[in-house]
């Protein structure tokens, strides 16, 4: 689908699991951890919507496993970008990705985008307030979170929540 519509899409390895606890990994892991790489980038790589891939999520991977990734990748002559991770954090490897992950992760009115142009647009942002755009669209056609449906909370300004696809609270 994504393909079909032109969304271009960032895939990487998945945070807060196992494979994101480096130093919990024993000898077979990284034989595990390679042979997943090379799985995914066979799978994904013909794909047109592909933009990127993390080879972190949370977090970038220790210098030993970033190498195991990034010579994988060259192997297989992957032929997209490579991010050490969605965090701005930077890595003795590949340096600063480039990418921030701080949020906001809830709605925020539009103020404040552009309120200070010059830290909060900065980068690429890879999981800000995801449901923000369903959420105008579903106040645009149903009436829902109005001034009368958000109050100003300790975050910024609070809207309805969507559940089910349905705006609701």
């Amino acid at each position: 689908m994504a393909d079909q519509q032109g969304i271009l899409v960032m895939a990487g390895w998945c945070c807060c699991d196992f494979w994101e606890h480096w130093g919990s990994w024993k000898e077979e892991d990284f034989a595990i951890a390679k042979a997943s790489l090379r799985d995914q980038m066979y799978r994904l790589r013909g794909h047109p919507s592909m933009l990127t891939w993390l080879n972190g999520s949370d977090n970038p991977p220790p210098p030993d496993v970033e190498e195991m990734y990034l010579k994988i990748e060259a192997d297989l002559r992957w032929p997209n970008p490579v991010v050490s991770s969605a965090t701005a954090r930077t890595t003795t490897v590949t340096g600063g990705s480039g990418v921030k992950m701080s949020g906001p992760y809830e709605y925020v009115a539009p103020s404040y985008w552009t309120a200070d142009p010059y830290s909060r647009t900065k980068g690429m942002a890879a999981t800000l307030a995801g449901a923000a755009g369903l959420w105008v669209q579903l106040r645009n056609q149903h009436g829902t979170g109005g001034s009368a449906d958000r109050k100003r909370g300790a975050h910024g300004w609070e809207g309805p929540s969507l559940v089910g696809g349905r705006a609701v609270g």
